[in-house]
């Protein structure tokens, strides 16, 4: 079946979207959230605002108020629960993905990941508009292109190369004259608009659980392949919706939970260096001392630094030591 029209599952956000919108000039008024709640819903009363697009420097064109959120009543517009599977109860949940899709033989347009008044939503961009994005992945359910910044998938998320994985899920909006229309939210993306050959309507096996890292509160135990739960700390991360790079938010911003001793968290930031500048110096620095992070995300004047192991947090702890005197770091 082509592009079905049927509902689609609700992903799970892991991506940053584009800067914050500035105010028409003159402008005085407070912006009042576009996202009221489902019993508040009802039209926009927010004036127009100025986008810019990824990347860009300088706003683009303006662009009407988005949409209130479509009434509970109506789920229309929403997506239905990510399928996950407790593999091991030591280990995060794993993300089941769905059949590899097909390719979808019609173009549905392009969405761009944007803030508006400090709210995020899935803007539609014409044919003709620059969208400057450093990722674009493909709802080939739906035929839609979907333009953000660099991409991190959930701890969840096994072979996404294939597989594909959650979109973030926020509002989608169209513009049709100077109203904002609701769209059904994109549920599932692939890095490529169409599978490889053989990989159409491959369906994921489940995976070992020493492939899926360990869950909050759990650490490995002296058995091989076991671990423990209850003691020691664990590491909790979810994606936030705001970035201060002026390189296309290519990092995710965080909102970390406790973190384990192979985790870093680096405190201090000078605020006027972008989360692109920083990270290219902090992976430097921890190549020079013999440390490879596995992620690296910087969020209001913090980043953190994920290591293989233990061992390799340490090595990182004393690496990122050198780079400025008033760092505050730890684990």
């Amino acid at each position: 079946m082509y592009c079905s029209m049927l509902e689609a599952p609700a992903p799970i956000p892991r991506i940053a979207p584009n800067h914050p919108i500035p105010q028409p000039a003159g402008s005085t008024e407070t912006a009042a959230s576009p996202w009221p709640q489902p019993a508040q819903a009802g039209p926009s009363q927010l004036p127009a605002v100025r986008t810019v697009a990824l990347g860009a420097a300088t706003p683009a064109e303006a662009h009407p108020e988005p949409p209130p959120i479509p009434a509970s009543k109506s789920n229309r517009y929403l997506a239905a629960e990510i399928q996950r599977k407790r593999v091991d109860g030591a280990r995060v949940e794993w993300v089941v993905p769905p059949l590899v899709a097909r390719t979808c033989k019609r173009s549905n347009g392009r969405f761009e990941l944007a803030e508006y008044n400090d709210e995020t939503a899935w803007i539609y961009r014409s044919a003709n508009a620059k969208v400057n994005s450093s990722s674009t992945w493909y709802d080939r359910e739906l035929g839609r292109r979907l333009h953000f910044g660099r991409y991190t998938a959930d701890e969840g998320v096994l072979d996404d190369d294939v597989f594909g994985a959650p979109v973030p899920q926020f509002p989608f909006f169209t513009m049709d004259g100077q109203t904002a229309r609701p769209q059904r939210a994109s549920n599932w993306m692939y890095r490529s608009r169409s599978p490889k050959r053989g990989e159409e309507g491959r369906r994921a096996q489940t995976p070992p659980p020493t492939r899926l890292p360990w869950a909050p509160g759990c650490s490995p135990s002296e058995e091989e392949g076991g671990g423990q739960c209850g003691k020691g700390k664990g590491k909790n991360m979810e994606f936030d919706d705001s970035d201060n790079s002026d390189e296309g938010m290519d990092l995710a911003d965080v909102v970390a939970g406790p973190v384990a001793t192979n985790v870093i968290v680096v405190e201090g930031l000078d605020d006027a260096l972008s989360a692109v500048a920083f990270e290219a110096i902090a992976r430097d620095t921890l190549y020079r001392s013999g440390a490879r992070p596995l992620t690296i995300v910087h969020a209001r004047g913090q980043m953190w630094v994920r290591m293989e192991d233990a061992a390799g947090g340490q090595r990182a702890l004393r690496g990122l030591g050198s780079l400025w005197p008033e760092l505050r770091l730890g684990y």
